[in-house]
């Protein structure tokens, strides 16, 4: 049995090295079609502003971490649901220009739900800190649009201290169908508390996604096992027998012994031949493809 296994596993890698070609081929198609899906692909921004909330003081012996923290979550949650409100974002999405292209065949419903999910409020590790990010194409309106709604929060600290002005806004958050005891919560929890922004937006130097590296060794990896798999299929559907001991489990008797095929010279030129014309292929190739993302990274339009 574990001769069998031996043999087995020097039959694939025979079979790997037998046809070589098939699965270069694959890899170089690979590594052709990924850079080129790379850049196909829109460049995605995104800038991140982290904020802190200086909560007003608290006897900390009579409430413990979690419910500190469940807490704080509550109120930047509320407040979330405030700052991302059709009002606001419609306002942002007209100040800085946004989703122009979506704004002429779509309804300004759709195109703020859209911009919600461009959006992420997220809690941190650093304290009683919170970031919020924002994600577009251009780079300038990414951070302008991050610093914006950072400081809508500020905005809300302001309202919270003039009743006037929290009644009038009250009024709209409840227009808004958010519940009114969550904002009369938010009332009570905030007296004496501020939010403040730690990190401002700062320009993003490269997009976050797509990300180069990670398609091309996806590239790499499915050039790869596409030409294994190929490797596998070629020889599943060729019944002919490649060694002795597939003879002998096929028809259940002893090969006595066996004649190696013996190659006349000039079909061992022909073969060489053969060979020195794929690898010099291959290696054009490859060069041509490397000295093609070389180019395309010195124009800025590959990210590393």
């Amino acid at each position: 049995m574990e001769n069998q296994q031996r043999q087995q596993i020097k039959k694939y890698l025979d079979l790997f090295v037998l046809h070589w070609k098939l699965i270069a081929v694959c890899l170089l198609v690979a590594m052709t079609l990924g850079p080129a899906l790379y850049l196909r692909m829109p460049q995605v921004y995104q800038c991140e502003s982290l904020l802190s909330y200086e909560r007003q003081q608290i006897n900390s012996s009579r409430m413990a971490s979690e419910q500190d923290h469940q807490q704080l979550w509550d109120t930047i949650s509320t407040l979330s649901n405030a700052v991302i409100n059709r009002n606001n974002l419609e306002d942002i999405i007209i100040q800085f220009e946004l989703y122009m292209g979506s704004r002429q065949r779509l309804p300004i419903e759709d195109v703020i739900d859209m911009m919600r999910e461009h959006i992420r409020i997220t809690s941190s590790t650093r304290g009683d800190t919170f970031t919020v990010s924002f994600e577009g194409q251009d780079q300038n309106k990414v951070m302008q649009v991050t610093n914006s709604l950072a400081a809508k929060f500020i905005e809300w600290n302001a309202l919270t201290r003039d009743n006037d002005e929290l009644s009038r806004h009250y009024d709209f958050l409840e227009s808004q169908n958010l519940q009114a005891s969550s904002v009369e919560h938010l009332d009570r929890k905030q007296k004496g508390s501020k939010f403040k922004i730690v990190d401002s937006a700062v320009f993003p130097d490269k997009p976050y996604k797509p990300n180069f590296l990670i398609i091309f060794l996806i590239a790499v990896g499915a050039g790869l096992g596409g030409g294994a798999c190929l490797v596998f299929i070629r020889d599943f559907v060729d019944t002919s027998f490649m060694d002795a001991w597939e003879i002998e489990r096929y028809l259940d008797i002893p090969v006595v012994s066996s004649i190696p095929y013996l190659e006349r010279q000039d079909e061992a030129g022909k073969k060489r031949k053969k060979i020195v014309l794929w690898s010099v292929g291959f290696l054009l190739y490859s060069g041509l493809l490397l000295a093609a993302l070389v180019y395309f990274w010195q124009q800025g339009r590959i990210i590393l």
